[in-house]
């Protein structure tokens, strides 16, 4: 009989250690600080050899390859080998604490905070162990008495909650309910994904019922620091609209709540599975009235519960104008064009990609579904194999027409940098009055652009391909690269029917081209080139400001800003608290720190399409007359010196102005008016909360601000002293984390007061000098003397056995 392979002890501790330090190095997400990491590791250490120790037996086992290797001849090289690879471990351990750190501090906090035991919203109190959703509870009493009015009592009340959902929830937690919304990555924390198991199938109603009328700023202790973007929603909505949501929630993502009473809880499952069956089972009408009817609206007119807060707005499928195909000219797009944008989403919008949720063979459904809303259209038989019925084996397929003419590439011009400046003089003629001569979108033709839905339009601002939606492939390889300048060909051939934006090749056999094959060609690779001007977003949460000998910049176009590094950050819609913004048109800001040993610096720029100051003729005449001009504004926002801390914990002011005992201070710029003729301005001010007044500073001259707006970006240099002073204003320490977030006023777009976009807290550090006898020093002299202790070591333990 084959014996068991027996590991001797001390390579069972070994083991013991290596297997505890891979757990907690990858078992607890995102990352554990290494001090923390340094702790844990010493207690298990500190295990394992008291396990060892026990026992007398045991304990001679686990020394014996020890002493070995310290005192046995034969064993001299491995012998060697310790001794120079512990001294050098446990100095680059060392180097690893006293190096000064770029890393932002570690920010722990619990993602389920156990909520109180009592609640006060709505003008009542309730018992959170004892509350349960009255809805859900009138419901299964319907039920009781007559399934089918309890369903219907059901569905009435998740449509209800739908469109709670979709007017207030959808923009940051998603169409998919999957944390993603399309302003969920200006956000940290990200919100919650519901549909991880994880999160509200582990919770009751009564939690949630609590987290969504607090928000975050009603978080405890523990749940701090105060990033969470959660609104206060008993601000804006009411109890019933609460309970409908938390119970669309649930029903959405085919989960159920954790309910005390056992029978209750096992109706709820009941009716959840049902529900998970016939949704996998939809196919056609069914799907497009579950996932597509809220934002496309009932008869695929594009007006849905929430059309009136996005931008831009769902395809209205009644007139088969399809921005995004393949098809040249006026020709109706491909089924593929269609199952692409469905299954891939459009990027910068509200549409997902619905490939997470549905089947190919469902999305391939809604095809004829979408085709029908145009009666009118001439569409042509297609395969029938592409056949769809609904429940009462009605016949959904409308005339398809299988389209194989697409826009020609095979004459692809390569991309080069001699292609790029003949397409640039063509650009300026050709697409400038439109997108700017630098790309960026900024009007100069004085025309206001609409779609043919009499919708306001502004042209893409072609300088940032990762806000484009479908044309751009991302990748810096020659293969995505061919693929992106490909797909703004078609963009500039095709044209975006239903828009200003009209095709560059004939549209009927036998016209000219407005723009030659090969200028198209060049256009395209002078678009790509463009990218090269703009700094994409990053998930790096610090900003490092740099040092500088000498006095900083005055002008916003000084030499020594091209060598400052740049961070982008985007920029979200103040959709937390009212009056909110859903519609904004600036995306993202762009930040440089410079420093001295006396002032701080801050060059910013935001892509901005209009030079909003009431009064300036173009922004004027293009003016939305439904919106009112104001002027265009920024603000820094900074905690004040005792809001915050970075050890041993991080504490941070809520990033919407702070709080009583955690208040900010903001650097103001406003870029005034032609007429009236106002200067543009920057001033100080002091803020104790969300729901406080903010408040100028009187007397306080030392924030200095320059702008200027050219060729839609604003430059905004605003600069300060670094020390803080008597104002309790925070002092820009060296090596000192210090929270730093922004705000963005778009005057075009009628932002003013609490309608505008911003960011949450991000970090800014000044790179502290190394002090070198620190930082190399103690680590050498520490492994020198672990060395010189293993040397000792040997020679006690081989005179031992002499």
């Amino acid at each position: 009989m084959m014996k068991g392979i027996k590991i001797p002890a001390f390579w069972q501790a070994v083991l013991v250690v290596i297997v505890a330090y891979l757990i907690f190095d990858n078992a607890f997400p995102p990352l554990l600080p290494s001090s923390l990491m340094a702790q844990y590791m010493i207690i298990t250490i500190a295990s394992v050899l008291l396990y060892f120790s026990f026992d007398e037996t045991r304990w001679k086992e686990f020394n014996s390859p020890i002493l070995a290797v310290l005192r046995e001849p034969r064993l001299a090289v491995v012998r060697w080998g310790f001794l120079i690879a512990i001294p050098a471990i446990v100095g680059y351990t060392t180097y690893g604490f006293v190096k000064p750190s770029m890393d932002a501090p570690v920010e722990l906090r619990q993602v389920h905070p156990a909520p109180p035991g009592s609640l006060r919203v709505f003008g009542k109190s309730y018992n959170l162990s004892k509350l349960e959703n009255p809805l859900r509870e009138q419901i299964l009493k319907t039920m009781a008495e007559d399934e089918d009015k309890g369903w219907e009592a059901y569905e009435e009340v998740v449509e209800a909650g739908r469109d709670v959902y979709y007017k207030n929830c959808f923009f940051c937690h998603g169409d998919l309910l999957d944390g993603k919304g399309h302003y969920a990555l200006g956000f940290s924390p990200q919100p919650a994904n519901f549909q991880d198991v994880g999160t509200i199938a582990q919770l009751q109603e009564a939690y949630l019922f609590w987290r969504i009328s607090t928000g975050g700023p009603g978080l405890p202790k523990e749940g701090t620091p105060w990033n969470s973007a959660m609104p206060v929603w008993h601000e804006m909505l009411d109890e019933n609209e609460t309970w409908e949501v938390i119970t669309f929630l649930y029903d959405y993502v085919g989960q159920v709540p954790r309910m005390w009473d056992a029978e209750i809880s096992k109706v709820v499952s009941g009716m959840a599975s049902k529900v998970r069956v016939r949704r996998k089972q939809q196919m056609g009408v069914e799907v497009y009235v579950q996932r597509c009817q809220v934002c496309h609206g009932e008869q695929g007119a594009g007006d849905g519960v929430a059309t009136d807060l996005m931008y831009p707005k769902p395809r209205d499928f009644t007139l088969s104008l399809f921005k995004y195909k393949t098809s040249p000219g006026t020709e109706l797009p491909s089924d593929d064009d269609l199952f692409n944008v469905i299954k891939h989403g459009l990027n910068g919008t509200a549409m997902p990609a619905w490939s997470t949720r549905l089947s190919d063979k469902q999305i391939r459904s809604l095809i004829p579904v979408i085709k029908g809303f145009d009666i009118t259209a001439a569409w042509a038989p297609e395969d029938a194999d592409d056949e769809f019925f609904d429940d009462e084996g009605r016949y959904l397929k409308t005339d398809h027409k299988k389209i194989t003419n697409t826009e020609p590439l095979a004459s692809q011009i390569p991309f080069s940098e001699e292609s790029v400046a003949k397409g640039k003089p063509v650009f300026e003629k050709v697409c400038g009055k439109c997108h700017g001569i630098t790309g960026r979108g900024n009007i100069t033709s004085g025309k206001k652009l609409k779609d043919d839905w009499g919708d306001r339009l502004w042209p893409r601002n072609l300088t940032k391909p990762w806000t484009w939606r479908v044309t751009n492939v991302s990748g810096e390889d020659e293969k995505s690269r061919e693929q992106t300048i490909k797909n703004i060909y078609t963009r500039l051939s095709i044209g975006l029917p239903g828009t200003p934006m009209p095709a560059h090749r004939a549209t009927e056999e036998g016209n000219k081209d407005p723009v030659s094959l090969e200028d198209r060609w060049h256009i395209a690779n002078y678009v790509y080139s463009l990218r090269n001007k703009s700094v994409a977003p990053s998930d790096e949460p610090v900003l490092r400001a740099a040092k500088i000998e000498g006095a900083l910049p005055d002008s916003l176009t000084d030499a020594v800003w091209d060598t400052v590094p740049a961070v982008t950050v985007p920029l979200v819609p103040n959709i937390i608290k009212e009056d909110r913004l859903f519609t904004p048109l600036n995306d993202s800001i762009t930040v440089q720190v410079l420093y001295n040993a006396d002032e701080i610096a801050f060059l910013m720029k935001v892509d901005d399409r209009t030079d909003s100051r009431p009064g300036e003729a173009v922004s004027t005449q293009i003016q939305d007359s439904k919106l009112t001009l104001y002027p265009d504004a920024l603000a820094i926002q900074f905690p004040k010196q005792d809001s915050f801390k970075t050890k041993p914990v991080v504490v941070k002011p809520l990033y919407r102005h702070g709080d009583g005992t955690h208040p900010t201070t903001m650097w103001y710029w406003n870029a005034g008016s032609v007429e009236p003729a106002v200067d543009s301005r920057g001033v100080l001010l002091d803020a104790t909360g969300p729901n406080q007044k903010i408040v100028p500073r009187e007397g306080d001259d030392s924030l200095s601000v320059q702008s200027r707006w050219d060729n839609g970006q604003w430059s905004v240099l605003m600069k300060r002293p670094r020390n803080g002073g008597d104002s309790g204003d925070v002092s820009f320490t060296e090596g000192e984390f210090i929270p730093v977030s922004f705000a963005d006023w778009d005057g075009s777009n009628g932002e003013v007061g609490s309608k505008h976009t911003l960011t949450t807290w991000y970090w800014l550090v000044l790179p502290a000098e190394a002090d070198p006898v620190k930082v190399y020093g103690l680590p050498l002299g520490i492994a020198g003397g672990v060395f010189l202790m293993g040397l000792l070591l040997v020679r006690r333990q081989r005179k031992a056995v002499a």
